[in-house]
Order: structure tokens, then sequence, then C-alpha cells
């Protein structure tokens, strides 16, 4: 039931750890569990990342950064690594955000959606420019890639940089 989980390296007294921040993805748990927060992504407003900011996120990912930041940055990490698959994707995206002066390496599966197309396009210069490691990997035929339906994540390829096969039918 754990939203995220952070490792840290062992590092030397005046050297810091070297780091990996997993995002849960969506889960059953309670009455409608993460379902509820998927809905309120997609249908909810996209909130501004600051105020009078053109940059927006939708305010699922918003409000649960919000509650959970203290957490995810607990650690003084001299490197990071943010991970998640599906609305943990998203989360991943929000949280490298809200993190990309330090520049972290983000790797998502089947991500949402998460900002608007500025938003995106400034993730793009951020962190892509830097030749940091960024895979948002996608599945043909997934259809979590393409919701919440407004926002964009921020790959190279329709908001994905590797595609792999479809789903299997079976």
């Amino acid at each position: 039931l754990d939203v995220l989980k952070v490792w840290a390296t062992f590092a030397p007294v005046g050297q810091r750890p070297k780091c990996i921040v997993a995002w849960k993805g969506s889960t059953l748990s309670g009455w409608g569990g993460d379902w509820l927060r998927n809905l309120e992504s997609q249908i909810g407003k996209a909130e501004p990342v600051a105020t009078g900011s053109p940059l927006k996120i939708g305010k699922g990912y918003m409000a649960r950064y919000n509650k959970y930041k203290d957490r995810a940055n607990q650690f003084n990490c001299q490197q990071i690594l943010i991970t998640g698959h599906s609305l943990g994707g998203g989360m991943a995206q929000t949280h490298a955000y809200f993190i990309r002066l330090k520049r972290p390496n983000v790797e998502t599966y089947n991500s949402a959606r998460v900002g608007n197309s500025l938003w995106a396009k400034q993730m793009r210069v951020t962190l892509e420019t830097d030749r940091r490691t960024v895979r948002l990997n996608c599945r043909w035929g997934d259809p979590v890639a393409k919701v919440p339906f407004g926002l964009e994540s921020f790959g190279t390829d329709r908001g994905c940089n590797h595609w792999s096969h479809r789903l299997s039918t079976l």
C-alpha cells in the first residue's frame, strides 16, 4: 500500500548517496482506490505549477506530489533515478519536474500523461538536452499512455521515448 519507496546507497561521511525513488501505480485499495485520483487527473483541471505560470500539471498529480514530496526528497542525493508505472509513471514525471534542477534520471513504463504542452516542452528542454537517462517506455495498444486527454508526457515520440510490441490479445 506504499505510494512510494526511496532507496539510498550507503555513503561515507562527507559524500552524498545515490538514490532510487519508485512511485507506485494505481491500486484498488479503499473505496475506488487510485482510480478516483485517475479520474480527478483526467476530468479535473490542470493546475499551474506555480502562481501565474503557464506550465500546468494535472490536479491529481499535484495533490499526490504535495502529500508525499517530503518523503520523496528525504535524502540529499548525488544522483537520482525516478521511476514508476502507469499512475506511478505520471508521478515520476511530476516529481522530475519539481527537482529538475538536480537533473534526475527518469524511467517510466506505460505512464499516464501529466502536463500541458508548455510543461512537456520545458521538460524536454531541461532533461533531454542534458543527456540524462530519460526513458519513457510505452507499449503499443496500452490505453494508459493516451490519457488523461488534453495532457502530455514529455517523451519525444508522442509522449514516449521508446515503444515496444503490442499487448497480447490473449
